[in-house]
């Protein structure tokens, strides 16, 4: 790997673990409300990641962008977990993270990721939020699974 490259991608990682530390912080305060976000900040956000993810297809770099999605996401479960344990959720933000954990876990069941098997903390808040609503679940699993989610 070139030394450009690797400084940007350890920069990443390092922005990644910053923010999941941050944001498995312990607290009882309340999250912030949706129209303290700027804008700007939410869609810049999203488009650098989004353009990073076409960055790595258009350079064949297919299965590193799959090694990082699942490593990241990985994190992503790792974090709305914490939340669903040691932040003051309200009733909807607490139902937006267990459909989405819910979600990610059907997922794996269906496209098993390697790494998170030996994960024992990843593992355990899937397997917890599919235990809280198995309604739910089985509906997340009876999906069209062969085409993209939105295409239904």
């Amino acid at each position: 790997m070139n030394t450009p490259i690797a400084a940007r991608r350890l920069t990443w990682y390092v922005v990644a673990a910053v923010t999941l530390a941050a944001g498995c912080a312990s607290t009882d305060k309340p999250l912030p409300e949706p129209e303290k976000v700027s804008g700007v900040s939410y869609l810049t956000q999203g488009a650098t990641f989004r353009f990073w993810y076409l960055h790595q297809l258009n350079i064949d770099e297919g299965p590193r962008l799959r090694e990082d999605l699942q490593r990241t996401l990985s994190y992503d479960v790792l974090a709305l977990s914490e939340m669903l344990r040691h932040y003051n959720l309200s009733t909807d933000e607490r139902a937006r993270v267990q459909r989405t954990l819910t979600l990610i876990a059907v997922q794996n069941e269906k496209f098993p990721v390697a790494e998170w098997k030996s994960d024992d903390r990843v593992m355990a808040a899937l397997n917890a939020a599919v235990a809280e609503n198995p309604k739910y679940a089985d509906e997340v699993r009876a999906r069209n699974w062969s085409k993209p989610i939105w295409e239904r």
